[in-house]
């Protein structure tokens, strides 16, 4: 055997044996030999090594059926921390997780000024920060996922976000620059939909839709993000429902998210009541309370959301649909009121649901996305219940 060849088979025993710790959370060496097949030398050789690197914690079972008691592994989830990013219309929202998944800071900055270099240099104040409030690690910062809403290509250049107008820039290098740690930046829905999947154990095959300040769509397809030739896939947000309709920021008219989005059903809502300032919690008590100007624009809303929902199940025949908004979150009859629109007999999927993560999911998507990266496994799967 090439030592080359050895080394591949090395690195792809040690990938099988961290997706079992993984999956299974505590688990004894006897055990992942028995689940995965591999020899016992090979999983104890590998397993040593992981010790060493700080990236496992042993403990013994307190109860033993005869013999020695085994001895459990399980991941060192404080031997390092990816932050997960994500940058909003509005505002700028970042999380520290452990190796685990597990959110251990999390903050919220406003946006005061949303040009390019403006925000860059906000970026580097917030992640300086937050990385000097955690505690020593082994590893420190293992890296940082950025989630972006508009246009991200396959070298993660960021092509163009519709809000803040930026066209072809290159923050990963940048950030990389200036915190020497892996940088990803992505389109936030997709980090949304890998969320979905890693963190709440849904399924390998779905379309997960965000419609929070405009409406993107993230699509997993056999366990794999789909993003298309150039990685411009699933900019729903942007199909046309309304033929010379609104006027949206992508240049083009009638765009879905102008219709559809949880901004534009807020923004309906209180101008029909002559509020504009109305703070968010005294609008969801008003959707509570229902009467005919706010029953009339929320019909308007889901009969447009119903649209573009029948849409994409008509193009991508998904298992799931999920729906990652806030007002769902707060109105859950709502979902209800999109299944009754969706009668073509050409509707076939297993579930449509509202997304448990909520605003959380790009930042989690986005760590998991680094912790994937520095595991260097295929795939990894969080539980948080």
């Amino acid at each position: 055997m090439h030592t080359g060849d050895a080394s591949y088979i090395r690195q792809l025993n040690r990938k099988i044996i961290l997706q079992q710790i993984m999956q299974h959370k505590s688990i004894s060496r006897a055990e992942i030999a028995k689940l995965t097949g591999l020899n016992k030398a090979t999983v104890s050789s590998q397993i040593a090594d992981m010790l060493v690197e700080g990236l496992l914690l042993v403990q013994h079972a307190e109860v033993s059926s005869g013999g020695r008691k085994p001895i459990y592994l399980s991941f060192n989830g404080s031997c390092g921390y990816a932050f997960g990013i994500d940058i909003d219309v509005t505002s700028i929202s970042i999380a520290a997780t452990d190796i685990n998944g597990n959110i251990v800071a999390k903050e919220i900055h406003p946006i005061e000024d949303s040009s390019f270099h403006a925000v860059e240099d906000n970026l580097k104040t917030i992640i300086s920060q937050m990385r000097g409030k955690l505690p020593e690690s082994k590893y420190g910062i293992i890296g940082i996922g950025i989630g972006v809403h508009g246009i991200v290509d396959n070298d993660q250049t960021i092509i163009f976000t519709p809000q803040h107008q930026w066209r072809n820039v290159d923050l990963k290098s940048s950030m990389e620059s200036f915190i020497k740690v892996p940088v990803i930046i992505a389109n936030n829905s997709n980090l949304c939909a890998m969320a979905e999947q890693v963190f709440s154990n849904e399924s390998t095959d779905l379309a997960c839709i965000t419609t929070y300040s405009g409406i993107g769509m993230g699509i997993i397809i056999q366990g794999k993000l789909f993003q298309g030739f150039e990685g411009f896939s699933g900019e729903v947000g942007h199909m046309i429902i309304e033929p010379d309709g609104r006027t949206c920021t992508c240049g083009n008219k009638g765009c879905f998210e102008q219709y559809a989005s949880e901004k534009v059903l807020l923004q309906e809502i209180r101008e029909r009541i002559g509020r504009l300032d109305l703070p968010l919690e005294e609008l969801h008590q008003i959707i509570e309370k229902g009467g005919a100007e706010v029953e009339e624009v929320i019909q308007n809303y889901t009969n447009h959301l119903a649209i573009g929902v029948n849409n994409i199940i008509n193009i991508l025949n998904p298992e799931k649909v999920i729906i990652n908004c806030e007002i769902f979150s707060y109105h859950p009859a709502i979902l209800g009121e999109i299944e009754k629109n969706l009668t073509s007999i050409m509707n076939h999927r297993k579930e449509l649901k509202i997304s448990t993560l909520g605003k959380n999911a790009c930042i989690l998507g986005a760590s998991a996305s680094v912790i994937k990266d520095f595991l260097k496994t295929d795939h990894i799967v969080f539980s948080h219940e």
